[in-house]
């Protein structure tokens, strides 16, 4: 499995959570790396939680009839709702695949004339579920880097926002009373 962070300190983190190659995005060329790595190949899947100015250099990583994954927007919503040009996915010969689970309890107008094409509530509500059945198997670990209580929000918030979080940051609404 080969990851891209953004620093030294998130590249180490990667390595240790079993990247057999972690690649500093900000520093190195990472699209030479990736290619390297894969003898010129490319990679099966890019799942891309930064979005932005990653987006069209991670097409260049994809491998013959591999898949793009777009699941999140780090590098801001703006950079999300740019428009993007086709041509490269066509040439690539790969496919785009939004990640997305929102949780509606109704269809919103407009929303389809926007392109939001939404589950609906029980399937987020049913995934929920299965992932709290995974978590209590202890068939899937959630790397919590930060606990802060809710007084640290607007700290915790900033250093989400400037991108110094390893893990997730889990915010404790009442410590005494987590389950």
């Amino acid at each position: 499995m080969l990851a891209t962070a953004g620093g030294p300190q998130k590249v180490a983190f990667c390595l240790q959570l079993g990247a057999e190659v972690a690649i500093d995005y900000r520093k190195d060329d990472f699209v030479a790396r990736v290619l390297e790595a894969t003898g010129g190949r490319g990679v099966d899947v890019v799942c891309d939680l930064v979005g932005g100015p990653v987006a069209i250099p991670s097409w260049r990583c994809v491998a013959h009839e591999g898949r793009y994954l777009v699941a999140g927007f780090s590098s801001g919503i703006e950079a999300g709702e740019a428009g993007l040009p086709m041509r490269p996915v066509a040439k690539g010969n790969f496919s785009l695949v939004g990640v997305m689970l929102a949780y509606l309890d109704a269809s919103i107008p407009g929303l389809r004339d926007a392109g939001f094409s939404p589950w609906p509530r029980e399937v987020g509500e049913a995934v929920h579920a299965d992932l709290v059945r995974l978590l209590g198997e202890g068939r899937i670990r959630p790397v919590v880097g930060r606990r802060a209580s809710f007084d640290a929000v607007p700290e915790a918030y900033a250093d989400l926002e400037a991108r110094r979080t390893l893990g997730r940051t889990v915010i404790e609404i009442a410590p005494d009373r987590v389950e």
